[in-house]
């Protein structure tokens, strides 16, 4: 894969700029070893408003678009950066491509195609294979919220194959790694707890353990001790593996990293997420499941259901 092969020629035109695409740093999509996408970008804002811009994104493989995307996108996360690309209004596919992706229209830049070719002398065509006119250019922009996170994705395996940001990982329901962790006491009893109505998967169940997913780069030990402690306020405890798993349904599709631990100190709730919670033992464990089994969340009941006896 070349520049020049797929754009025929490495300089590049955009807003009114004309510069050399190969001097740009780069992310480089690969599949058994060998390059199957090219993403390069540039930093074009200021320490007070940083900006990076995506200037040529290449794909021959399925998948390598979008996970050069998203590691674009990692990239603006971790500078506290606004992430954007420019296309031209006649490329359809492309446009599709970004918005599916989490970008918004940002910016139409009418006749700066046509200023390109006159100020650069660039053999612009005049119009695209369809007879479709070549002239006005489109900003599409991603920016990070404050609270999203961006997550790694995975293989059937657990093999890490890319990065998303967490609302395209819901929106898309794309195979991520997650933790569940179960909280017993020194009696056997678990703790329980109902999720806020806000959460964005399964709002307002039953759940029989502490857990989420996996950040970029997060071990599953390490993310299994930061939820515990996000969420139930418990610190130092050990973690003991259990199994991995997997789980998938219309709502979430996740490689399960499954541990458990012994607790009894107390037990702090994070407000945004716990709206109650309570230690029962297995008995009444059982008998509350049996009883609304739609009230309860269907990952844990069925990747914990036979290591807590409960079918």
């Amino acid at each position: 894969m070349t520049l020049t092969l797929a754009w025929g020629s490495s300089q590049i035109a955009v807003h009114d700029d004309l510069f050399d695409a190969t001097t740009l740093p780069a992310f480089v999509a690969e599949r058994d070893g060998a390059p199957v996408g090219l993403l390069t970008w540039r930093d074009a804002g200021t320490p007070e408003a940083p900006e990076l811009e995506a200037d040529t994104l290449d794909s021959l493989a399925p998948g390598a678009g979008t996970a050069l995307l998203y590691a674009f996108f990692e990239l603006a996360v971790e500078r506290g950066a606004r992430a954007y690309l420019v296309t031209t209004a006649n490329n359809v596919r492309a446009i599709g491509f970004y918005t599916r992706r989490g970008m918004r229209l940002a910016r139409i830049d009418l006749d700066a195609v046509d200023r390109s070719r006159v100020a650069h002398g660039k053999d612009i065509p005049a119009a695209d294979a369809h007879g479709v006119p070549i002239r006005d250019e489109l900003t599409f922009e991603w920016v990070p919220g404050p609270a999203e996170e961006v997550v790694d994705l995975c293989a059937p395996d657990g093999t890490v194959i890319g990065v998303a940001p967490r609302s395209q990982v819901r929106r898309r329901n794309l195979l991520h790694a997650a933790t569940g962790i179960v909280v017993r006491d020194p009696a056997g009893r678990v703790y329980i707890h109902r999720r806020t109505a806000t959460k964005d998967v399964y709002p307002g169940r039953y759940d029989l353990c502490a857990g989420g997913v996996l950040q970029a780069g997060e071990e599953p030990l390490a993310s299994a001790q930061r939820e515990l402690a996000e969420e139930l306020g418990i610190t130092g405890a050990p973690l003991e593996p259990l199994a991995t798993g997997f789980f998938e349904d219309q709502a979430t599709r996740y490689v399960a990293h499954l541990f458990t631990t012994t607790w009894d100190g107390p037990i702090r709730h994070q407000p945004s997420e716990v709206d109650w919670g309570a230690w029962v033992d297995l008995a009444e464990l059982r008998r509350r499941v049996a009883d609304q089994p739609d009230e309860w969340m269907p990952d844990a009941l069925a990747l914990l259901g036979d290591h807590l006896g409960l079918r």
